[in-house]
């Protein structure tokens, strides 16, 4: 489930009622900051800390400031000053509030939220607000008690009822999540995230007309829309070559906070481990590979999986997040972000075993990706990988967005760039609805002769 950006707190006054003059240098002050002209609004803020050095709102201003300058330390800095001057300032507690969460510091962001909402209930950013935080959190159920009282106090907060349907997609109550995202587009027609995110329940619960409307719909709002076009292709029956950079990388961006808890406790995602099983009957005990490359590596499941027989381990992604987790296992030597092929055809080195899990899914035709694994072979170099089974074509864009590709054209491939098949074992890929997707993983070694 996707985690969207906190809001700051509404910019209005709800200090003790300050003098005339300290009135108008605030009143100058927000409209700067609302305009996004932050010098100047620091520079009110200085004189008004001159005149009266107690005055809580400005230092809430102030923090708001710092947050839009991206110094969060400094944020919360100034707006803790802002609470000890007046601890009711509800302004300052909800901007700390966010601030907090938009520093990682959920727990912290819940207790002031919470205060700040004891003060005023009535406010539907920090309901929205809240919620955020208590979805990092996990908890979920509070988070939607949150969203609803967002959406009960403005019926037209769009980003409030997207988050409430998000939530019921991601639990499975596929029904809710449309009926919600049907009341966000009613309030917000034009919202480019609930026609998409519609489309993804609708297609959930294979009412395919419905989705591809929603895509549809999509598209006319948003035509650049990656994902929205992948997605409409593949309910189209269409097979492009593959899916677009775009879509692949916003999806493993959004997705890489709760990736790993995703797929091996709810989709039941073991193919790192089958894999290295699988490998471990074809090497002697004992064996080091001298360079090992991940390709995809997302977070390091794969990695954690081969570290053991890798004297050196490099892993390539294009997605910037999941690299940031992978680098926080200090598993691999080297981490590299980029398109796959692109990024190993710049390094210089020749690799003895190559590893794809999960990445031939997003890649319909495998041809490249064989050409450059090829090329950076070394002498008896192996190739293990994962692909969904589809037997239909070489290659085919399956209703879920990924590929599913032939034996037979694997065996093609294999034998174009010189690699033996050592071993296609049938495998469950992962749970989709309950059911298992079945795929197989290959073990592939480099014909040296």
């Amino acid at each position: 489930m996707k985690i969207r950006k906190l809001k700051r707190g509404n910019i209005k006054s709800k200090s003790s009622k300050p003098s005339p003059r300290i009135q108008s240098l605030l009143n100058q002050a927000f409209t700067c900051v609302n305009n996004g002209n932050l010098s100047q609004a620091e520079g009110i803020c200085k004189e008004i800390i001159k005149l009266s050095p107690n005055t809580s709102e400005c230092f809430n201003i102030l923090g708001i400031i710092y947050q839009e300058r991206g110094l969060l330390d400094e944020a919360i800095a100034i707006l803790y000053k802002a609470i000890k001057l007046e601890s009711s300032n509800t302004n300052a507690l909800f901007n700390l509030g966010t601030v907090l969460g938009q520093k990682g510091e959920h727990e912290k962001a819940v207790t002031v939220l919470r205060k700040g909402l004891a003060l005023a209930p009535r406010s539907p950013k920090a309901w929205n607000n809240l919620g955020l935080a208590l979805i990092v959190l996990g908890k979920l159920n509070e988070a939607i008690s949150s969203f609803e009282k967002a959406t009960k106090l403005d019926s037209h907060y769009g980003s409030a009822w997207l988050c409430l349907g998000d939530i019921y997609h991601s639990q499975g109550q596929l029904k809710k999540a449309v009926d919600t995202y049907k009341k966000c587009i009613q309030s917000n027609p034009d919202f480019v995230d609930a026609h998409y995110n519609l489309s993804t329940a609708l297609n959930d619960l294979k009412l395919l007309p419905e989705a591809i409307k929603s895509l549809q719909q999509t598209i006319e709002l948003a035509p650049a829309h990656a994902a929205a076009r992948h997605m409409l292709a593949a309910l189209s029956g269409e097979t492009p070559d593959s899916a677009p950079p775009q879509f692949v990388t916003t999806l493993f961006d959004q997705y890489s906070s709760n990736f790993e808890t995703d797929l091996i406790d709810r989709l039941e995602y073991k193919i790192p481990t089958l894999m290295r099983e699988l490998f471990s009957q074809y090497i002697p005990n004992g064996t080091c590979l001298p360079k090992v490359i991940d390709l995809g590596c997302g977070t390091g499941l794969s990695g954690q999986a081969f570290k053991d027989i890798s004297d050196y381990l490099a892993g390539i992604d294009i997605s910037r997040n999941m690299l940031k987790q992978a680098k926080e296992k200090k598993i691999y030597d080297d981490l590299f972000l980029g398109d796959l092929c692109e990024e190993l055809l710049k390094l210089t080195d020749s690799f003895d075993l190559f590893i794809a899990a999960d990445v031939m899914i997003y890649i319909g035709n495998l041809e490249t990706i064989f050409k450059t694994v090829n090329n950076k072979s070394s002498p008896r170099s192996y190739f293990i990988f994962s692909v969904e089974s589809n037997q239909q074509n070489d290659f085919t864009l399956q209703p879920s967005g990924r590929y599913g590709h032939s034996s037979a054209y694997i065996s093609k491939l294999a034998s174009m760039n010189d690699f033996i098949v050592i071993e296609e074992e049938q495998t469950k890929i992962r749970k989709e609805d309950d059911t298992w997707i079945s795929g197989y993983i290959y073990l592939l070694q480099k014909n040296s002769d």
